[in-house]
């Protein structure tokens, strides 16, 4: 198969698309991958030198922060690409940004993590009714950071993120209901916002919607094993907290290590 992405009249974006398409097909050869690729970076930095495209920019800049695509760590770089990308009014950006300064990406030194920061960008985010961004500052305010806990203000953007689409709001508001924090513990509004995650699985591109869902996954398999707000399956729970841990759910993993020490391997 030949290539030759930088030559064609294709916009970033769609040369994008055509990467990601060839990256994900079993049978394209590494090497038509790899000229896939380098092809792309060059037509990004043209993009980013001539400031013509904010999916160039975003892009690159991601990839300098996550290492992916083979990209160097390079976060200082990185961040200094999304706020172009922000400037340039992408709202991925502006989320993302939130990400970075909030300490979800390993590679960002803690040194560079600002709580400050990334409420603020949040906070724009959530303004343009990103739901995701929403459903970070419902955590955000839940826990003590250095910009103080503030349970009303957790609610509220909660309940935002929901109406805003956000399967994270909705796995949030599960979780509290289930355990009384800062509402009354409810198990028909467990059940309720579970539903919405498990409904909306092969129709989200929400960040990090795999961690959501193997929250939502584990958090469905307690309540059945132990039969708590639905009748008793130990079974099908299990069945699912074992699909949350192969999630890699830190919960979901520590809970299978005891039960197979109380079971020494023996099936409910």
């Amino acid at each position: 198969m030949t290539l030759n992405l930088a030559n064609t009249s294709l916009s970033f974006s769609d040369k994008k698309l055509r990467h990601e398409k060839l990256y994900n097909d079993e049978n394209v050869d590494p090497l038509t991958i790899a000229k896939s690729r380098l092809e792309l970076i060059d037509d990004a930095q043209k993009c980013i030198e001539d400031k013509s495209s904010t999916d160039a920019l975003f892009w690159y800049g991601m990839n300098l922060i996550t290492g992916d695509e083979g990209f160097p760590f390079r976060v200082d770089e990185g961040i200094r690409l999304l706020n172009e990308a922000v400037i340039m009014r992408n709202l991925s950006a502006v989320s993302v940004l939130g990400d970075v300064y909030s300490g979800m990406y390993p590679s960002v030194p803690e040194e560079t993590q600002d709580i400050h920061k990334a409420i603020k960008f949040y906070k724009k985010a959530a303004d343009q009714n990103d739901g995701y961004s929403s459903s970070r500052l419902a955590f955000l305010y839940s826990i003590d950071t250095e910009a103080g806990k503030d349970l009303r203000q957790a609610l509220d953007y909660a309940e935002k993120s929901i109406q805003q689409g956000s399967m994270q709001g909705a796995n949030l508001m599960a979780h509290w209901h289930f355990y009384g924090d800062y509402v009354q513990k409810d198990f028909a509004k467990v059940l309720e916002y579970l539903e919405m995650v498990f409904d909306n699985e092969e129709n989200t591109t929400e960040p990090f919607y795999l961690d959501i869902l193997g929250a939502s996954y584990y958090l469905y398999g307690f309540m059945m094993f132990y039969g708590e707000g639905v009748p008793e399956n130990p079974q099908e729970g299990l069945a699912y907290i074992e699909r949350a841990a192969g999630m890699n759910n830190q919960d979901a993993l520590e809970w299978l290590r005891e039960y197979d020490a109380h079971t020494a391997g023996h099936p409910v």
